[in-house]
C-alpha cells in the first residue's frame, strides 16, 4: 500500500513538473572552468518577454542592466512538456551555465513548438527558451 502511495506521487509529481531538457554548447574559441554547483547564476529578461515567464521567475534582472563588458560564452536551448514551468526550466539552464562557466543567462526567445501528431490529426507541443551564457567575473 505505501509503495502504490509513493509510486503515485512521484507520477503526480512527474506530471505537474513536466520533463525539462536542455541543449549547450559553448561560443567563441574560449572556455572557462565550470562553477561551483552553489554558485549563482544571475537571470536577465527582456521587458517583452510574456508576463507569465516574468512572473515564474524570481530575481530575474532587465537586460538593460546587464554589464555591458560581459562576453557572450554559450547558448543554451531548454525543452520542456507543456505541464513544466519556466522556473524549472530556466533552473536546468542554470545548472548547463554553470558547466560553461557562466556568470548570467539571458533569456532571448520563448515559444513552443511541435513535437508531433498522432493517427487522429492530435498535435503535441512543447515549451521552448532560448537563452545565451554570458561570463563578466574572475
Amino acid at each position: 500500500m505505501v509503495r502504490a502511495g509513493l509510486a503515485l506521487m512521484l507520477l503526480c509529481h512527474v506530471f505537474l513538473v513536466g520533463c525539462v531538457s536542455s541543449n549547450f554548447m559553448p561560443v567563441g574559441g574560449k572556455t572557462y572552468p565550470p562553477r561551483p554547483d552553489e554558485y549563482i547564476i544571475d537571470v536577465f529578461v527582456s521587458v517583452d518577454a510574456p508576463v507569465i515567464i516574468q512572473q515564474s521567475l524570481t530575481n530575474a534582472k532587465p537586460t538593460s542592466i546587464a554589464p555591458k563588458d560581459a562576453q557572450v560564452i554559450g547558448r543554451i536551448d531548454t525543452s520542456g512538456a507543456p505541464a513544466a514551468s519556466y522556473a524549472s526550466m530556466v533552473e536546468d539552464a542554470k545548472k548547463k551555465a554553470r558547466q560553461l562557466g557562466g556568470d548570467a543567462i539571458v533569456i532571448g526567445q520563448w515559444g513552443t513548438h511541435l513535437t508531433g501528431m498522432d493517427g487522429y490529426g492530435n498535435a503535441y507541443h512543447a515549451k521552448n527558451v532560448s537563452m545565451t551564457v554570458l561570463r563578466f567575473r574572475p
